[in-house]
């Protein structure tokens, strides 16, 4: 076998991850195809407003366009396509145009994940399992796109039930106690109240929590 299936393959600098609030932000989208749409669908549900510049759609995308849940530009890219946006996501069946897309938004400063090469894209897209607001990301730096998948699913199966409630359960707890009031009521288990459906249980702990040492008023 060679370096890499033996560990001692070369490893990939570390990517700092962060997750973006899109509300209302440009995004461009070059190609329409099915993975193009899988990144606008995903853009959409966090509030993005997206242009897609294909010449063709996939219909889904042309659904999105109908709906008017999105703008499409009905032509092959051009480097002006790339003025105001914030991001780019470029997904065509072209190599060629991949790399021209990718090399202008380098050079005019606007981040990019380029789906046909995960090692040069600057962006990378985590696989995602999502539960009210609480968001699991698991990335492999583009090493494979299968194994974040796996190890989302892995970690999602592990995860606690009603985990959004919890999110909205500790938020409001958050807001009326000092800090160190959610870490005491987690290790009280207020999460397996939650999640076996025992809201009065959580309530009872909140209760005692902020009414006890540190409390604000």
């Amino acid at each position: 076998m060679g370096a890499g299936a033996s560990g001692r393959g070369a490893v990939s600098r570390p990517r700092y991850p962060v997750f973006l609030d899109l509300r209302g932000k440009p995004v461009l989208v070059v190609g329409a195809g099915r993975v193009a749409e899988r990144k606008i669908r995903g853009l959409l549900e966090c509030g993005a407003r997206v242009r897609v510049v294909a010449p063709g759609a996939a219909e889904g995308v042309r659904g999105f366009a109908e709906a008017g849940a999105v703008e499409w530009v009905r032509r092959g890219f051009a480097p002006e396509d790339l003025d105001g946006m914030v991001l780019a996501f470029v997904a065509t069946s072209d190599p060629a145009v991949n790399r021209e897309a990718a090399a202008e938004a380098a050079a005019r400063g606007v981040w990019a994940n380029v789906a046909d090469d995960p090692e040069g894209s600057p962006v990378h897209v985590p696989a995602v399992w999502r539960q009210g607001d609480v968001a699991v990301a698991v990335s492999t730096a583009g090493a494979s796109p299968e194994l974040a998948a796996w190890l989302r699913d892995r970690i999602a199966q592990a995860l606690p039930r009603r985990l959004g409630d919890l999110a909205e359960f500790v938020r409001r707890v958050r807001q009326m106690a000092q800090p160190g009031a959610v870490s005491r009521l987690l290790a009280e288990g207020v999460a397996d109240d939650l999640a076996r459906g025992d809201r009065a249980g959580a309530e009872r702990k909140a209760a005692a929590v902020l009414s006890g040492p540190g409390r604000q008023g």
